[in-house]
């Protein structure tokens, strides 16, 4: 069987599910915030591995199972932290496919379904009072 993970980083917290050929979902970790900006590259890097092999250890799966991941997270764009995302990822799944993105861009499509449409952020989600 072949399973693919999803990686959202947002700004105030972290998911990684794991989902089978069916789109169910096998396996979910979740943590704090992994935005480089506001933690450090070190600290987020430590707590997205952490939270892959949390997922993965849930339900007794290796990295090499896991054929394509997809990252998203706030503060890490790949126009500017490709290589970051990359050298994160890849100690724990170096046979993956890898798909990366800003948290935004995931936020869009999982919103509209697709990479076309309007996301308004509230001030609640940007922390404002």
């Amino acid at each position: 069987m072949t399973f693919t993970m999803g990686i959202d980083g947002g700004g105030t917290k972290l998911r990684v599910v794991v989902v089978d050929e069916t789109l169910q979902v096998c396996a979910e970790s979740n943590g704090e915030t992994v935005n480089p900006s506001v933690v450090g590259h070190e600290v987020a890097a430590q707590r997205v591995q952490q939270a892959i092999h949390e997922a993965l250890n849930s339900i007794n799966l290796t990295p090499s199972q896991i054929a394509a991941v997809g990252v998203g997270i706030a503060g890490a764009s790949v126009e500017h932290s490709e290589a970051w995302l990359r050298e994160t990822i890849a100690p724990v799944l170096s046979d993956s496919r890898l798909a990366l993105s800003s948290d935004v861009e995931i936020a869009l499509v999982g919103a509209h379904g697709q990479r076309e449409g309007i996301l308004l952020l509230g001030p609640n989600s940007l922390g404002f009072q």
